[in-house]
């Protein structure tokens, strides 16, 4: 039996979900979509309201949340695509680790200095 994985979004603009820009053709939410059953996309975490608000109308069938902690707090998660701005993602990547994140997909670097490294080698 083929497992599915579910996945959400953490940080949702321009690369994320095409949010503010039509120049982006593979977003993040397309390529869930394009997986087929295999990874169901159930959440997206952005700390904006209005970049929530936006992210609503054009999915409405998911669940948003204003904060991470409030997403693993909520779903259960296997795969975490960590889309903030520079300098989150080594953050984002503890918390989704705590709550036992399976995969993580990361558009930006995932430490931007030594303190962010020396955080992911206690991972």
């Amino acid at each position: 039996m083929r497992q599915t994985y579910t996945a959400a979004i953490i940080g949702f603009g321009a690369i994320a979900g095409g949010l503010k820009s039509a120049r982006y053709p593979m977003t993040h939410i397309a390529s869930y979509r394009g997986l087929d059953k295999r990874v169901k996309l159930v959440a997206i975490a952005d700390n904006n309201p209005e970049t929530l608000a936006q992210a609503r109308k054009q999915e409405p069938d998911l669940h948003y949340y204003g904060n991470i902690d409030e997403l693993f707090a909520n779903e259960n998660i296997d795969v975490v695509s960590l889309c903030g701005p520079p300098g989150t993602a080594s953050n984002f990547l503890a918390t989704a680790h705590q709550a036992r994140v399976q995969g993580a997909w990361c558009e930006k670097p995932l430490a931007t200095n030594e303190y962010e490294l020396i955080k992911l080698r206690a991972l």
